[in-house]
């Protein structure tokens, strides 16, 4: 998890502060004037969760701590761009990559089945 939020770090820094996250930006920027692009922006949302939540629990994490850490990992990833891009450093992305990877490893792992 660290190593995703520093490839993100390193990929904004070495766009110029450009290259954050399309979807973030215009959920941000427009979701209250363009209602169908915060419709595409909320399924495009939607099948992150869903896809990052079937990962975790196959990992082991229940369902809900699957889907709560990936509501923390994305709330954390988009904010790491905003500040990163703001600050023009790779800090925020690194403490978040950290953060969430100390709270996912945290977080109780249903041993293996059987069989």
């Amino acid at each position: 998890m660290e190593a995703a939020f520093a490839a993100a770090a390193e990929d904004l820094a070495q766009t110029g502060w450009a290259n954050m996250c399309p979807v973030g930006t215009v959920t941000g920027e427009i979701a209250d004037v363009e209602p169908q692009l915060r419709e595409v922006a909320d399924e495009v949302i939607a099948s992150w969760v869903d896809e990052g939540t079937r990962y975790l629990a196959s990992r082991g994490l229940s369902d809900a701590d699957a889907r709560a850490a990936m509501y923390a990992l994305l709330s954390a990833l988009e904010g790491g761009f905003l500040l990163a891009r703001g600050q023009r450093s790779t800090e925020p992305l690194l403490a978040a990559g950290r953060a969430m990877a100390a709270y996912v490893a945290s977080l109780p792992v249903a041993a293996p089945a059987d069989g």
